[in-house]
């Protein structure tokens, strides 16, 4: 991942939170698919690598091989050190303000930070707890967002395989993706 090499878009410092520090060294491969084929626009689903930042919360369902929990999720670009597409959501509720908090204290700013809409994501565990994928459903109503952000997203997040990278503060998590 780029970030990794010049090591100017992650930070390690501390921050106030609980939890003490940022996970930013959570690399992970992420695979985007096509839901269907009609039109550049059409919804994709992007599956994401396992993360040990990303703990089961209580309120997660338990079933017979697995523990899954479906979240809301913030989508967006962040439009600096080449351009990142963003997915931040939480293990439990967190509001708009939660998020964009959490991008600040890594980053110090949101100013280049553009939401564009929202998806779900369904998080799964295996049955000690140990996280182990992360569905992102991006509908066609996400993808036209993005699409308003930048005429040629579309065509960047087409099905292939990403390098990417977790951000976990508490309960609020990130996904970053090179675009």
């Amino acid at each position: 991942m780029r970030s990794d090499s010049n090591n100017t878009h992650r930070s390690t410092k501390d921050d106030s939170l609980p939890e003490g520090r940022f996970s930013f060294d959570v690399n992970t491969e992420a695979l985007i698919k096509w839901h269907d084929s009609n039109g550049r626009t059409a919804r994709r689903y992007l599956n994401a690598g396992p993360s040990e930042a990303i703990k089961a919360p209580d309120a997660a369902v338990v079933g017979e091989d697995q523990i899954r929990l479906s979240a809301d999720v913030r989508v967006g670009i962040w439009w600096d050190d080449g351009g990142w597409l963003v997915l931040s959501f939480s293990t439990e509720d967190a509001s708009r303000e939660e998020h964009e908090r959490a991008v600040e204290r890594s980053e110090g700013s949101v100013r280049a930070l553009r939401w564009s809409g929202g998806c779900r994501a369904v998080l799964y565990w295996n049955l000690k707890g140990e996280h182990r994928t992360t569905r992102f459903d991006l509908s066609k109503e996400t993808m036209e967002g993005l699409a308003e952000l930048s005429p040629d997203l579309p065509g960047v997040l087409s099905p292939r395989r990403f390098s990417g990278a977790y951000r976990s503060q508490g309960h609020l998590h990130q996904l970053w993706l090179p675009l």
